[in-house]
């Protein structure tokens, strides 16, 4: 990491030379640097488990994309909010508007209609004549199939 990262690290930035910049965010990044660089080399030398190489490329990613908004000023992923809600509003279902004496238009009287034809039904009693005449009209039909 060169000579500013060791003069931090030997806390000598107040009374080196040549230092480009004394302050703490110089010190934070180069903090970066150094944090990522040993887990880099955790990662190819394999004293990292796989969970926390997974935890760490995660927090990388992370980083990353904040560091790609922050450059292209779209931080708070506004662009990408708005983008996205214009395609879900473009793909939505829409509902369908029923238009008086249109196709799929139900009236009043065709509901009561329906209603009085179930109840007519539902009121009917049926005589149960027997499995003896299911099997004389199924014979019956076969029958009547053969002659023709």
């Amino acid at each position: 990491m060169g000579y500013e990262a060791l003069m931090y690290a030997w806390k000598w930035n107040r009374r080196a030379h040549g230092m480009k910049e004394d302050s703490l965010e110089r010190m934070i990044d180069l903090s970066w640097k150094v944090s990522a660089l040993m887990l880099l080399s955790d990662l190819f030398t394999g004293n990292m488990k796989h969970e926390d190489a997974a935890r760490i490329l995660a927090a990388y990613t992370a980083q990353a994309k904040k560091i790609s908004d922050d450059k292209s000023d779209g931080g708070d992923g506004e662009d990408t909010t708005m983008a996205l809600l214009a395609i879900m509003s473009a793909a939505a279902p829409k509902m369908r508007a029923l238009v008086d004496g249109g196709e799929g238009m139900i009236t009043d009287n065709d509901i009561q209609s329906r209603i009085e034809s179930q109840l007519a039904i539902d009121k009917t009693k049926i005589q149960d004549a027997g499995k003896h005449v299911e099997t004389e009209i199924i014979d019956a039909q076969i029958a009547e199939a053969v002659e023709r």
